[in-house]
């Protein structure tokens, strides 16, 4: 037996909806930092562990995969692949620094339900685990760019909603570039895993990275607009206020 939650998935096509979207994003991150390590289970894996995220999908596995790719992709998507793991290589020493907390890792609009513009619920906790506090941020920034072809107006409404709940420091909004990347190498070995235990994963292998050099290419081309506003929303002028907030 579970309880009934009332709602449906919400569509992210609105400012109120992408708004309630940041809200209950930032709240259910403020939530889980309160919740203490020790209640976390040993067997969740951080999205900064590579190499441990899929039973079959260890380094030498993601090589193989690499070096002989079982279904054709395009030269320009393997160089973006092959230097992203290159700048991951000394990924634990370029995470250790931020703060770290539980993070839900799949808060997207699909695992929510909603009446009308009102977020009733948060769902799917399968991919819970500590991991550094942007990433949950850094996910959902990622899911609103992507649903809403990088509209700058929803993306102003989530990060006012997710701001209302939850402060970040400085180190933090530097560190989003290298969360996002290490979001979608994260998603791309668990698809290596699946296809290495049967699953036919071509379509969601190139999507996903088509969405990365896709966010790749936004951020850079946005990094000011983008720091300003987070800089405001967040105003981290006092960091460690922000990581104890």
């Amino acid at each position: 037996m579970v309880s009934f939650l009332e709602g449906s998935p919400p569509k992210l096509d609105s400012e109120p909806i992408a708004y309630a979207f940041g809200s209950v994003s930032g709240e259910t991150s403020d939530l889980l930092m309160s919740v203490p390590y020790s209640e976390h289970s040993s067997e969740a894996i951080p999205f900064w562990e590579l190499y441990k995220l899929h039973a079959l999908a260890n380094e030498a596995a993601v090589s193989q995969f690499i070096a002989q790719p079982p279904f054709p992709i395009a030269d320009h998507h393997m160089k973006l692949y092959r230097d992203a793991m290159h700048t991951l290589e000394d990924l634990p020493a370029q995470i250790s620094h931020l703060p770290q907390q539980l993070v839900h890792h799949d808060l997207l609009i699909f695992n929510l339900l909603s009446i009308g513009e009102r977020i009733t619920g948060v769902l799917d906790f399968d991919f819970l685990a500590i991991d550094a506090a942007m990433m949950e941020f850094a996910i959902c920034l990622n899911h609103v760019l992507q649903m809403t072809n990088c509209s700058e107006h929803m993306l102003k409404a989530f990060i006012e909603g997710y701001a209302i709940h939850r402060q970040h420091s400085l180190e933090e909004i530097e560190a989003l570039p290298l969360l996002t990347t290490v979001y979608h190498i994260a998603i791309l070995h668990i698809y290596i895993g699946q296809h290495l235990s049967g699953k036919d994963i071509e379509q969601n292998f190139t999507y996903i990275l088509n969405q990365f050099m896709a966010r790749s290419a936004w951020l850079v081309q946005n990094r000011d607009w983008l720091q300003r506003m987070l800089k405001n929303a967040f105003n981290p002028g006092n960091s460690q206020e922000a990581r104890t907030k």
